[in-house]
Parts: C-alpha cells; structure tokens; sequence
C-alpha cells in the first residue's frame, strides 16, 4: 500500500515537505529574503541555527509544531525531534513516525498577525478530494495530464492536496520550482503542453503581466484566494488554449468548490452541503458529518447550481495567500515606538487583488519626516517581515474621524507623496 509520502510518482515527498516547512519558519522570523539566494540552503536552519538569529526557544517551538502537524505526538517520538536536529535526522524521525500512524496530518493557518492555528485533517478525507479533481480534469479538458509543475509549498492543505496527492491519484510526476530563486521568464520555460501548473493569484498575474509565453495546452489551477472575476477573465483570454481551474477552500475546510469558465459562481464539490444559519454560512460534509462555520459570505447564484463569495465578516483579509487581520496588525505597528495612532485597511487593486494601506500619527516633527520614514520601513522589515508590504502609507498628525470619532476611510491622492509609498498631509 502506498502513502502520500512513499509515492513513486513523489519520492521525494517528505524531504520537500520539511524544506517547505524550514521556508515557512525563515519568513515567519523576518528573514524570507535568504530564500532568494541561490546557494543558500534551508537545511541551516537545523544545522546552524544561532547563526540565523533562532534561539533554543524557536527551535522547540518549531519541532512543536512539525510535531503536531505530521503527528509525532501521537506516535511518541516528538522528542527525538531534539536529539536528531538535522535535516537527515528530522526526515528520518517523520518516517519512523509515519510508518506507526499516518492517517491524519495538520496545518497551520497562513495568518501573518497572530499565532499559526493548526487544524487537523483525515488523510483519507483530503485523498477523497484529490480523487474527485483527478475525475473532473477529463471532463473539463480533452489533454492526458503528463506532469504536476508546483510553484506552490507542500506543507500548505493545497500544495499538499495538489503537489502530493493529486500525483499519486493520476500516477505522474511532479516537478518542484523555486519561484523566489528564478525570473518567470526562465522557469516558465520548463512547461510543456499537457503540463498542470499549480499556482496562486499572484503567480498567475505576474505571468499575464509580464507577458510570459507558455505552452499552448496546459491546465492551469489556482487557489488560495478566489481571483477577481476580470482577472479571472483576463488570464483565460492571455492563454486561450490552456483550460484553468480555480478551486475555492480554506485550510480548515480543504476544497470548497471550482469554477472553470468566466461564470462568476464556484460549483461545490460533491460531498459539500451549503445552508444559511443565523446568519452565517455552514458547510456540512455529507460523508463525515462535520460541520464549519464559514467567515465568508457565501450565496447560492439564481439557478441554485454555484456559490458566489462576497467578501467576509470578519476583519480577516487574504493578501498574496496570507491572512492579514487588520486590527492586530495595527496594534502590532503600534508597538513602534514612535507610533501614537495608527489604521489600516485593506483595499482592492484590479491588478494585484487586496493591498495594504496605512495611515499613521508619528510622534515626530515633521521635518524629520523623510528621515524617520526610512527608519520606519527597516522596523517593517525587522519586526513584521511576514506581513505582505503596504501599498501605501500616509502620515499625518491625526487619524481620518468623524465628527463621532469613528474611523473614516481616506483618499490616497489626497496626500503629497514623500518617497515611495509614503505620503504626508500638504
């Protein structure tokens, strides 16, 4: 019998699992840039941690959470996590351990403002959508798949289903690429027709706009974040001859639904049953009975056969695959020193989807105000480095109110620009 990480078609499954994994924990510590050196190889992260600025305390928190996700804490042997720290040791423990117990894996949530939230998954559950989409891609598509080509993390619930799974259910291989270390101009000559290329939002709309020429016939898939209906139009228009799938989901719920066509509904999958309650949108999973509460707003389109998604209720945004929520990540901006007052809001870019914007009440002069902006963006770097960049910010000597006090949106071109996305009152 074979397993999701001892599959022919991925030999490799595990070693790119935790080298994913290692990626996720160098961004999350600020230090993301790394990854695009070429010769720079994740694997330091176990061998010479000190030297990346991870302290004994990240590196249990890291083996804690590796842990809890391939579920070495239920087999017993975490704490060999400890004692073999090296990426040959690290592989070998989550082995040993998947060889005892393999029928659950968990992942965190890509929030870049709080504590990662783990939720756990049945592989069997996970396989069971895999094998639906190796279904369907015959019935949307005349081409024999050849080859998976993932530019997207085998630690995430997508890349796992999509770069792991999916493989294994159509019995082809799958190729890695290393996006931060090479121009799309040069991966993107790596695809041949009949290839199914594995990507996000934003990959798909740095191909369309830097006009990249790629194969006549291919399958393209996207997630993470539902594209903008004109996005999604435009990338079927740039490749007439690909067919494109995007599949709407979370990581607490897996899959959702798809579309493949310029409608702007999802189709659910089959095992999903979608009803309104109190006000919020439930899912219930015919096949396990479980139940989510979802923080989209989802409705039935008017021939009740595809869900539409307007948006959520909470303060929650997706920006490049990341979760963003806007007011702990103005509490965090706050903890600058030089921060008395700051908002942020999130604002939708027909290009690049959702962008971040700030407004902020330094307590500074303002003719150091060029100055301090220069500092500010090294503490951004430094301090959230795993927060997608802002598209702009205004400094000012008071939040936007009403004459209530509440919070007010404001105008971007209402502000003199400064230096790059900073802008000032004139």
């Amino acid at each position: 019998m074979n397993h999701w990480w001892s599959q022919p078609s991925s030999p490799d499954a595990l070693q790119d699992w935790l080298a994913d994994f290692l990626a996720d924990a160098l961004q999350r510590k600020g230090l993301g840039e790394l990854l695009s050196d070429p010769e720079f190889d994740t694997r330091e992260v176990l061998s010479d941690p000190r030297a990346l600025g991870f302290t004994s305390l990240d590196m249990l928190s890291m083996a804690s959470r590796l842990a809890a996700s391939l579920g070495l804490d239920r087999t017993g042997l975490s704490d060999l996590l400890l004692a073999k720290r090296s990426f040959e040791g690290w592989v070998d423990v989550i082995a040993r351990s998947l060889q005892i117990d393999d029928k659950q894996i968990g992942f965190y949530s890509s929030g870049t403002t709080g504590s990662p939230v783990l939720t756990q998954h049945v592989v069997s559950d996970l396989e069971l959508e895999a094998s639906h989409f190796a279904r369907l891609l015959p019935e949307i598509s005349s081409l024999t798949p050849r080859r998976i080509i993932a530019v997207v993390p085998a630690h995430h619930i997508y890349g796992f289903i999509w770069t792991l799974l999916l493989p294994a259910a159509l019995r082809i291989p799958v190729v890695r690429i290393q996006t931060r270390q090479r121009l799309p101009t040069n991966w993107a000559t790596c695809l041949n027709n009949d290839d199914i290329l594995v990507a996000t939002p934003p990959i798909w709309h740095l191909l369309m706009d830097l006009g990249i020429q790629l194969p006549e016939q291919f399958i393209g898939v996207s997630s993470t974040a539902p594209m903008a209906e004109a996005e999604s139009r435009r990338m079927r228009e740039t490749y007439p001859g690909a067919t494109f799938l995007e599949v709407y989901g979370s990581t607490e719920t897996a899959g959702i639904g798809f579309r493949h066509d310029n409608n702007a509904g999802f189709e659910l999958l089959p095992y999903w049953n979608l009803q309104q309650a109190n006000g919020r949108s439930e899912l219930r999973h015919e096949l396990t009975g479980k139940r989510h509460f979802l923080n989209d707003h989802l409705s039935w389109t008017d021939d009740k056969q595809r869900i539409s998604i307007s948006g959520r209720m909470d303060d929650t945004v997706q920006i490049l695959g990341h979760n963003v929520h806007l007011p702990t990540l103005a509490r965090m901006i706050c903890a600058h020193p030089d921060i008395g007052e700051a908002q942020v809001r999130a604002m939708p870019d027909n290009q690049s989807g959702m962008t971040l914007h700030y407004f902020l009440v330094p307590n500074t002069k303002a003719s150091e105000v060029p100055a301090w902006c220069e500092r500010f963006s090294a503490w951004l770097r430094e301090n959230l480095g795993n927060v997608p960049p802002p598209a702009s910010v205004v400094i000012s000597d008071k939040l936007p109110r009403s004459a209530l006090g509440k919070p007010l949106s404001w105008n971007i071109n209402d502000y003199a620009r400064i230096k790059g996305v900073f802008h000032t009152t004139t």
